[in-house]
């Protein structure tokens, strides 16, 4: 499943300490991804599934999560 693969690349992305700073993610499939301490700053999630996806100590500052779906997030 996409979501699935999406979820895990981003993971691993982010356990290797890459930024997502300034990225456009839109309409990306997140669910379930684990996020803690991402760098998000001005990226583009609007319309991304981020529902269950731990984003705990995260740096949001100026991301777009218009119409994202943040359900258990």
């Amino acid at each position: 499943d996409i979501t699935i693969l999406s979820a895990n690349c981003a993971t691993l992305l982010n356990r290797m300490g890459f930024s997502f700073a300034e990225l456009n993610l839109e309409s990306a499939r997140l669910a379930g991804s684990d996020l803690r301490e991402s760098i998000f700053h001005c990226t583009n999630l609007a319309r991304t599934d981020l529902r269950y996806t731990n984003l705990s100590d995260s740096f949001l500052v100026d991301a777009n999560l218009s119409y994202s779906k943040m359900n258990n997030v």
